[in-house]
């Protein structure tokens, strides 16, 4: 895993291979993204949640994002987030939450311009966490939504929410939502 573009372009990041827990976006696919985007992250605030190694909120900081909140279950997959964060010297800019994506929702606080939301494709509840986002306040008016998801399945964005672009990538399938409050 490395970075594609911005102040850390080239770097790499540490992440574990043969791990079935984690299934890190593909270079290609967050290239795609960040096209998406088109250079939104810059002096924005970012949550990725379902961090997994950290790649697409480290991807932002790289990209000019002025905050990054990390949320992610596995202790493991903290620890090296907070080592990429440490190899990017991003420990100002950078937090890492380690809990259940849907714990941090009911309890934490924040507001975000950009949201990455890469669950394991098993995942069901991508509405109730969309949902939680939203009525918990964490969305800033207007905000993106990342959402990584299953390339065969189609994903049908909540009434709130904007669907801007979707796209499919093999067995990835990107949605781009917008949220205005």
């Amino acid at each position: 895993m490395r970075i594609i573009a911005g102040r850390n372009r080239g770097r790499k990041l540490k992440s574990l291979t043969g791990s079935s827990e984690v299934r890190p976006t593909k270079d290609m696919v967050r290239e795609a993204v960040f096209n998406m985007l088109q250079g939104f992250p810059a002096g924005k605030q970012c949550l990725d949640l379902f961090s997994g190694f950290g790649g697409l909120g480290l991807e932002a900081y790289s990209r000019g994002a002025v905050k990054v909140d990390f949320v992610e279950y596995s202790r493991k997959n903290c620890r090296i987030i907070r080592e990429n964060i440490s190899r990017l010297g991003a420990r100002e800019s950078c937090q890492v939450n380690c809990l259940d994506v849907l714990n941090f929702l009911e309890s934490g606080s924040g507001k975000y311009d950009l949201v990455f939301m890469d669950p394991p494709y098993r995942f069901e509840k991508y509405h109730e966490v969309l949902r939680k986002l939203r009525i918990k306040s964490f969305l800033n008016d207007p905000a993106l939504v990342v959402v990584e998801h299953a390339g065969e399945k189609e994903f049908i964005a909540p009434e709130e929410y904007l669907l801007l672009k979707q796209k499919t990538y093999g067995d990835t399938g990107i949605t781009l939502l917008e949220y205005q409050g």
